[in-house]
Protein backbone atom coordinates (compact mmCIF):
# COMPACT_ATOMS: atom_id res chain seq x y z
CA UNK A 1 0.00 0.00 0.00
CA UNK A 2 1.39 3.38 -1.06
CA UNK A 3 1.05 6.42 1.15
CA UNK A 4 0.95 9.94 -0.28
CA UNK A 5 1.17 13.46 1.04
CA UNK A 6 -0.70 16.10 -0.92
CA UNK A 7 0.55 19.65 -0.55
CA UNK A 8 -1.10 22.72 -2.09
CA UNK A 9 1.38 25.09 -3.68
CA UNK A 10 1.08 28.44 -5.40
CA UNK A 11 -0.70 28.80 -8.74
CA UNK A 12 -3.21 26.03 -7.91
CA UNK A 13 -0.66 23.28 -8.49
CA UNK A 14 -0.76 20.18 -6.34
CA UNK A 15 2.46 18.63 -5.19
CA UNK A 16 2.01 14.91 -4.58
CA UNK A 17 4.81 13.22 -2.68
CA UNK A 18 4.90 9.48 -2.52
CA UNK A 19 6.59 8.04 0.55
CA UNK A 20 8.64 5.80 -1.70
CA UNK A 21 10.44 8.86 -3.01
CA UNK A 22 8.49 9.88 -6.14
CA UNK A 23 7.47 13.52 -6.54
CA UNK A 24 4.79 14.52 -9.02
CA UNK A 25 3.46 17.98 -9.78
CA UNK A 26 -0.09 18.24 -11.15
CA UNK A 27 -1.74 21.32 -12.61
CA UNK A 28 -5.47 20.68 -12.46
CA UNK A 29 -7.85 22.25 -14.96
CA UNK A 30 -8.75 25.75 -13.82
CA UNK A 31 -12.19 26.24 -12.34
CA UNK A 32 -14.58 27.19 -15.13
CA UNK A 33 -18.27 27.81 -15.40
CA UNK A 34 -20.07 27.94 -18.74
CA UNK A 35 -23.55 29.39 -19.15
CA UNK A 36 -25.95 30.06 -21.99
CA UNK A 37 -28.79 32.57 -21.99
CA UNK A 38 -31.20 33.47 -24.78
CA UNK A 39 -34.19 35.63 -25.49
CA UNK A 40 -35.70 38.14 -27.86
CA UNK A 41 -36.71 41.78 -27.80
CA UNK A 42 -38.62 44.02 -30.18
CA UNK A 43 -37.62 47.63 -30.75
CA UNK A 44 -39.35 50.41 -32.63
CA UNK A 45 -36.57 51.03 -35.13
CA UNK A 46 -35.89 49.82 -38.66
CA UNK A 47 -33.55 46.83 -38.89
CA UNK A 48 -30.80 48.96 -40.53
CA UNK A 49 -30.68 51.22 -37.44
CA UNK A 50 -30.63 48.24 -35.09
CA UNK A 51 -27.85 46.58 -37.10
CA UNK A 52 -25.83 49.80 -37.05
CA UNK A 53 -26.15 50.05 -33.25
CA UNK A 54 -25.27 46.38 -32.63
CA UNK A 55 -22.32 46.57 -35.02
CA UNK A 56 -20.67 49.40 -33.04
CA UNK A 57 -18.76 48.17 -29.95
CA UNK A 58 -18.42 51.70 -28.54
CA UNK A 59 -22.20 52.24 -28.62
CA UNK A 60 -22.67 48.84 -26.97
CA UNK A 61 -20.12 49.68 -24.28
CA UNK A 62 -21.88 52.93 -23.40
CA UNK A 63 -25.00 51.00 -22.33
CA UNK A 64 -23.11 48.52 -20.10
CA UNK A 65 -24.61 48.53 -16.58
CA UNK A 66 -22.22 49.67 -13.82
CA UNK A 67 -19.69 51.02 -16.34
CA UNK A 68 -17.16 53.36 -14.78
CA UNK A 69 -15.35 56.09 -16.65
CA UNK A 70 -15.07 56.63 -20.36
CA UNK A 71 -15.14 54.09 -23.16
CA UNK A 72 -11.89 53.87 -25.11
CA UNK A 73 -12.08 53.09 -28.83
CA UNK A 74 -9.01 50.98 -29.69
CA UNK A 75 -8.74 49.53 -33.20
CA UNK A 76 -12.38 48.54 -33.53
CA UNK A 77 -12.65 47.37 -29.91
CA UNK A 78 -14.28 49.16 -27.02
CA UNK A 79 -12.36 49.06 -23.75
CA UNK A 80 -13.93 50.03 -20.48
CA UNK A 81 -14.25 49.18 -16.79
CA UNK A 82 -17.31 47.77 -15.05
CA UNK A 83 -17.95 47.32 -11.36
CA UNK A 84 -19.33 43.83 -10.90
CA UNK A 85 -19.23 40.78 -8.71
CA UNK A 86 -21.00 37.93 -7.03
CA UNK A 87 -21.38 37.44 -3.30
CA UNK A 88 -18.15 38.50 -1.57
CA UNK A 89 -16.14 38.68 -4.84
CA UNK A 90 -16.66 42.22 -6.08
CA UNK A 91 -14.45 44.66 -7.87
CA UNK A 92 -13.57 46.36 -11.10
CA UNK A 93 -13.20 44.36 -14.29
CA UNK A 94 -11.40 45.45 -17.45
CA UNK A 95 -13.58 44.64 -20.45
CA UNK A 96 -12.85 44.49 -24.19
CA UNK A 97 -15.76 44.33 -26.61
CA UNK A 98 -15.55 43.74 -30.36
CA UNK A 99 -17.58 42.56 -33.31
CA UNK A 100 -17.20 39.02 -34.63
CA UNK A 101 -18.94 37.76 -37.73
CA UNK A 102 -21.83 39.64 -39.24
CA UNK A 103 -23.62 39.31 -42.53
CA UNK A 104 -25.92 41.72 -44.26
CA UNK A 105 -28.23 43.33 -41.77
CA UNK A 106 -29.65 40.16 -40.27
CA UNK A 107 -26.86 38.78 -38.06
CA UNK A 108 -24.30 40.30 -35.67
CA UNK A 109 -21.90 38.52 -33.33
CA UNK A 110 -20.48 40.46 -30.37
CA UNK A 111 -17.37 39.10 -28.65
CA UNK A 112 -16.03 40.21 -25.32
CA UNK A 113 -13.44 39.41 -22.68
CA UNK A 114 -13.06 40.67 -19.16
CA UNK A 115 -10.68 40.20 -16.25
CA UNK A 116 -10.25 41.31 -12.68
CA UNK A 117 -10.23 40.09 -9.06
CA UNK A 118 -8.59 36.77 -9.98
CA UNK A 119 -11.29 35.94 -12.53
CA UNK A 120 -11.77 36.18 -16.26
CA UNK A 121 -14.68 35.88 -18.64
CA UNK A 122 -15.29 35.26 -22.34
CA UNK A 123 -18.55 36.26 -23.94
CA UNK A 124 -20.12 35.65 -27.34
CA UNK A 125 -23.53 37.11 -28.15
CA UNK A 126 -25.18 36.11 -31.42
CA UNK A 127 -28.00 38.35 -32.59
CA UNK A 128 -30.36 37.53 -35.44
CA UNK A 129 -32.45 40.45 -36.68
CA UNK A 130 -35.93 40.14 -38.19
CA UNK A 131 -37.58 43.23 -39.70
CA UNK A 132 -41.28 43.99 -39.62
CA UNK A 133 -42.50 47.41 -40.82
CA UNK A 134 -40.77 49.92 -38.53
CA UNK A 135 -40.14 47.27 -35.87
CA UNK A 136 -37.18 44.94 -35.47
CA UNK A 137 -37.04 41.73 -33.51
CA UNK A 138 -33.68 40.72 -32.04
CA UNK A 139 -33.28 37.03 -31.23
CA UNK A 140 -30.13 36.64 -29.15
CA UNK A 141 -28.05 33.87 -27.57
CA UNK A 142 -25.26 34.65 -25.09
CA UNK A 143 -22.52 32.13 -24.26
CA UNK A 144 -20.51 33.08 -21.19
CA UNK A 145 -17.44 31.25 -19.84
CA UNK A 146 -16.15 32.30 -16.43
CA UNK A 147 -12.79 31.19 -15.04
CA UNK A 148 -10.98 31.71 -11.78
CA UNK A 149 -12.28 32.80 -8.41
CA UNK A 150 -15.79 33.65 -9.63
CA UNK A 151 -16.21 30.17 -11.11
CA UNK A 152 -15.67 28.64 -7.66
CA UNK A 153 -18.61 30.50 -6.11
CA UNK A 154 -21.21 28.06 -7.37
CA UNK A 155 -23.28 27.67 -10.49
CA UNK A 156 -26.63 28.73 -9.03
CA UNK A 157 -25.25 31.89 -7.47
CA UNK A 158 -23.37 32.87 -10.64
CA UNK A 159 -26.32 32.11 -12.93
CA UNK A 160 -28.64 34.22 -10.78
CA UNK A 161 -26.28 37.18 -10.79
CA UNK A 162 -25.55 36.77 -14.52
CA UNK A 163 -29.27 36.64 -15.33
CA UNK A 164 -29.89 39.88 -13.41
CA UNK A 165 -26.99 41.59 -15.19
CA UNK A 166 -28.18 40.35 -18.60
CA UNK A 167 -31.73 41.57 -17.90
CA UNK A 168 -30.34 45.03 -17.03
CA UNK A 169 -28.20 44.97 -20.17
CA UNK A 170 -31.14 44.01 -22.40
CA UNK A 171 -33.25 46.82 -20.91
CA UNK A 172 -30.38 49.26 -21.55
CA UNK A 173 -29.96 47.90 -25.09
CA UNK A 174 -33.65 48.41 -25.86
CA UNK A 175 -33.46 51.96 -24.53
CA UNK A 176 -30.16 52.70 -26.30
CA UNK A 177 -31.43 51.52 -29.68
CA UNK A 178 -34.78 53.28 -29.27
CA UNK A 179 -33.15 56.61 -28.30
CA UNK A 180 -30.31 56.49 -30.85
CA UNK A 181 -30.56 59.00 -33.72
Amino acid sequence: MRKFAIVHTRKNALLVISFIGTVNLFFPEPDTDSMEFSGNITVEKPVDDVYSFLNDPVKLATIAPDREGEVEDADGEARFIVKAGVSFIKGKFNVKLGIGESNGTDHVEVKGTGSGKGSSMDLIIKCDLNPSDNLSEINWVADINIRGTLATVGNRLIQGAAKKYIDRTIDALREGITNSP
